[in-house]
């Protein structure tokens, strides 16, 4: 009978710490995320050409993890992400509908730069839903990593052309960007026409 009891005894010790632990990790879910509730709401949205004609001028008012969704149309010109963290989508970001990749065009007008160009960008920046064509210059005429590691999710590639390397997307000085469903066609460089 005392043997049973202590086992019994010891059953309710280890259930009373499995509820403890249930508990803690019940709220410590919870203040994860109030966090990213808290980060969402205090983020900005800002519509190209809504509420800015150009895609540079809505990244350029961006503070940290804010938003720029880029409607459907062709934006001629090269765009430069500077360190923070930001989201840049087409409407594939509220609809999920890949057709806008084909229907948002970045356009870097073959003016020998890089179409859009990350300088020392963490792996929470987000590039997707976009066309990347007319891009040129040495390095990554699509996309250029400068230590950074964004990630670029789907997005189509064509037509860039590097004088070095990477006429799609180029990874420079400790640069690991994430790839996903990205088509990379119709790119040149001397060293990787794709990724260099």
């Amino acid at each position: 009978a005392g043997r049973d009891a202590c086992a019994t005894c010891e059953k309710r010790k280890i259930l009373h710490r499995g509820n403890k632990m249930k508990v803690l990790r019940e709220v410590f879910l919870i203040v994860v995320i109030s966090l990213a509730v808290a980060c969402v709401a205090n983020a900005n949205i800002h519509n190209v050409p809504e509420d800015f004609e150009t895609v540079q001028a809505a990244i350029d008012a961006c503070e940290a993890e804010d938003t720029v969704i880029v409607h459907p149309g062709e934006y001629v010109g090269t765009l430069t992400v500077p360190n923070q963290i930001l989201t840049i989508g087409s409407l594939i970001l509220t609809t999920g509908n890949n057709a806008y990749i084909d229907s948002t065009i970045l356009d870097g007008g073959m003016n020998n730069n890089p179409v859009v160009t990350f300088t020392n960008v963490n792996r929470a920046s987000l590039l997707t839903g976009f066309t990347i064509t007319g891009g040129g210059g040495v390095y990554g005429a699509g996309v250029l990593c400068e230590a950074s590691s964004p990630t670029l999710s789907y997005l189509k590639i064509i037509n860039n052309a590097a004088g070095m390397r990477g006429g799609a997307i180029n990874l420079r000085n400790g640069s690991n960007a994430t790839v996903e469903h990205v088509v990379m066609n119709g790119n040149s460089a001397p060293m990787g026409g794709g990724l260099g």
